[in-house]
């Protein structure tokens, strides 16, 4: 047994909350009623000055001088303490302010802020490379913004022109993503040279999420088309308040402007576990939640009811259902069961 200032612990197992201190950072978990905790390897990322892989049980904090590569390893889970990643613009840092090397956790600390905006204008704040997954839990806050300097990548997700794996943000944080142009707040990239594919997006966090796509992108869900499909996997909100905002063109949950090609999204789910779902649509887009400007989406279902599905006559065809057509239409949809 452990006696820790935050109470008695036992083990040095899993953990689901972390608060920062100045003396170290301990996490606390619960399994089976009983408390536990693992002190973390703190990584100051102002004495950073080389290119850095966190490894599991690494939390990273302070603000980011150099402008070197931050990278999480495969399968690793890792801490954010309270960072500031402010980026930059150039063709010779070509690199998302955080890259996932393959599966990765990322653990905000309990009462933490962290900002995370990429090097280079193609790239996403928070790089997910395809196949993999990202999940982001814990009961910290973090904004990952790639606006600046015209970028063209999603906050969480993927780059211009790049495929991307699963998203899943969970447990008790908060998470703000700006989309840069042509990009999802959370999800794809613009396809502004190649085909995008992109993998499912879960959100099931007790607190808020916020995601805003750049002009011609959904909020939560596809980017802009260019010279190639832009798409996204299925969409799931279970849990907490959810705020998506689309660019002009672009739905607030779901696909962007079909340009040359078309603008895709999977099923996109909204269940009655929420607290409330708030999504606005761009100018010239169709839907709040489904399709932007043009694009493709499969089946929207919210709080149970299907409002966009395959037609009787022919599946193959999608057609409005329970007044869908009025409902999704709205400028801004507000479902709070």
């Amino acid at each position: 047994m452990f006696k820790g200032k935050n109470g008695n612990f036992y083990g040095k197992d899993v953990n689901l909350h972390a608060s920062a201190a100045s003396d170290g950072i301990f996490v606390a978990g619960y399994y089976e009623g009983m408390k536990s905790y693992t002190m973390l390897s703190h990584v100051n990322l102002a004495n950073v000055t080389a290119a850095y892989t966190a490894q599991t049980y690494d939390c990273l904090y302070g603000t980011l001088g150099s402008e070197v590569q931050i990278s999480i390893a495969d399968n690793a889970v890792v801490w954010l303490g309270g960072i500031t990643i402010n980026g930059g613009d150039d063709w010779n840092t070509d690199w998302a302010g955080i890259t996932c090397e393959g599966n990765a956790t990322i653990n905000l600390a309990d009462g933490t802020t962290n900002l995370v905006k990429p090097f280079c204008s193609s790239r996403a704040a928070i790089s997910v490379p395809s196949g993999k997954t990202l999940t982001i839990q814990g009961s910290g806050s973090l904004t990952a913004d790639a606006r600046d300097n015209s970028g063209n990548g999603a906050g969480i997700g993927g780059g211009d022109s790049e495929n991307y794996g699963e998203i899943e943000i969970t447990r008790d944080v908060n998470v703000t993503a700006y989309g840069g142009f042509g990009a999802a707040g959370i999800g794809s990239g613009s396809a502004g040279f190649s085909s995008v594919i992109g993998g499912d997006i879960t959100i099931s966090t007790s607190g808020t999420v916020t995601a805003t796509g750049g002009e011609q992108a959904a909020g939560i869900g596809s980017g802009a088309t260019g010279q190639g499909d832009n798409s996204c996997g299925n969409i799931l909100i279970s849990k907490g308040t959810v705020v998506a905002t689309g660019g002009e063109h672009g739905a607030g949950i779901g696909t962007g402007y079909k340009a040359n090609d078309n603008s895709i999204c999977g099923t996109i789910t909204i269940t009655d576990g929420v607290t409330k779902v708030t999504a606005t649509k761009g100018e010239s887009a169709y839907d709040c939640i489904g399709r932007g400007n043009s694009g493709s989406c499969g089946t929207v279902t919210i709080g149970g009811t299907v409002y966009w599905g395959p037609k009787d006559s022919d599946p193959t065809w999608y057609e409005y259902k329970n007044d869908g057509d009025t409902y999704l239409k709205q400028n801004t949809l507000i479902y709070e069961p």
